[in-house]
């Protein structure tokens, strides 16, 4: 998609319309897509003309539709259009959506070159009865560009008790 050269943001207090159009992608599939959660915005976008939208967005019935999901084969790469909010700010609803994950998990298989990315949701990994190995918290160094330094030691923050 090409976003505008100009402010580009259509805020939805209300929620946005959002209509799915291409549930083969492997990127849409096996997910349930409706009901869809209201999205609180999105950026306006234009198609490229060899890009495939597989779901559109607008912020009232009569409105024009932009992309809201829209996939591209450029090279040997892959490129996904999420013209929305991943995070609390226009997302908020979004992020509690059942189909976050495996919609996310979807596109990131399809990018990495899957043909088919259908996956099952995930699920809680096992709890293993072996304890985690300890981590110690190391302050960052700043270094110079170009010049590698060792990490400090961190210093021990321990006080005595009168």
């Amino acid at each position: 998609v090409v976003f505008q050269a100009t402010d580009d943001r259509v805020e939805t207090p209300s929620g946005a319309l959002v209509t799915v159009s291409d549930r083969t992608h492997p990127v849409m599939g096996g997910i349930e897509w409706e009901p869809f959660p209201p999205l609180l915005g999105y950026n306006r976008a234009t198609p490229r003309p060899d890009a495939r939208v597989l779901a559109t967005v607008r912020p009232f019935a009569r409105a024009s539709e932009d992309p809201l999901i829209a996939v591209r084969e450029y090279g040997r790469g892959r490129t996904v259009v999420f013209s929305s909010d991943t995070t609390p700010h226009w997302g908020v609803n979004f992020m509690k959506w059942p189909g976050y994950e495996q919609f996310f998990r979807q596109v990131t298989l399809w990018l990495a070159g899957a043909e088919t990315a259908v996956t099952p949701p995930a699920t809680a990994p096992e709890k293993s009865s072996v304890p985690a190995p300890a981590r110690t918290a190391t302050p960052p160094v700043p270094s110079r560009p170009g010049v590698p330094r060792a990490p400090r030691k961190a210093k021990s923050r321990t006080r005595q008790v009168k």
